[in-house]
């Protein structure tokens, strides 16, 4: 009798443990396509208002197509053309995501976009957009 309980125990633990995991896979996957899909606006290759159903409520506010047309010149200016972006850090919080990229730019070598998401609701929300040249340093082996 005691088997069959700890046995009936180990599968429910395995069980709710797959369901969390599960669910940060599928979360993250939905992180990454938005991400994904607002460095493909800022490059000019995607539809602001498909990225805009996204947004939450503050950054729709904060970020209309206008001020989006003005990001997008700033970072042409500033940082160049985007390309090669690859997902380098997730950062979990309480109620929000912080999802990091890392780019490369025509003006400038190695650019950090980083997004974070509100995860209150049934799908994650963008909430802030923010790039930054970021300086990297060779790595040196120490004998």
């Amino acid at each position: 009798m005691v088997k069959k309980i700890m046995l009936l125990a180990t599968i429910f633990v395995v069980y709710f443990s797959s369901m969390c995991f599960a669910s940060n896979g599928s979360l993250l996957t939905s992180e990454e396509r938005i991400a994904e899909q607002a460095i493909s606006c800022i490059a000019g290759e995607s539809d602001y208002t498909e990225l805009a159903k996204n947004f939450t409520t503050g950054l729709a506010k904060n970020l209309p197509a206008s001020k989006f047309i003005e990001l997008k010149k700033t970072v042409k200016e500033q940082l160049g053309s985007l390309t090669n972006s690859k997902l380098a850090i997730l950062q979990k919080f309480d109620k929000a995501d912080r999802v990091i990229y890392l780019a490369n730019g025509s003006k400038v070598k190695n650019v950090e976009v980083a997004f974070v998401f509100e995860t209150t609701g049934k799908k994650p929300l963008l909430n802030e957009i923010t790039m930054r040249p970021v300086e990297m340093k060779p790595v040196t082996e120490t004998k």
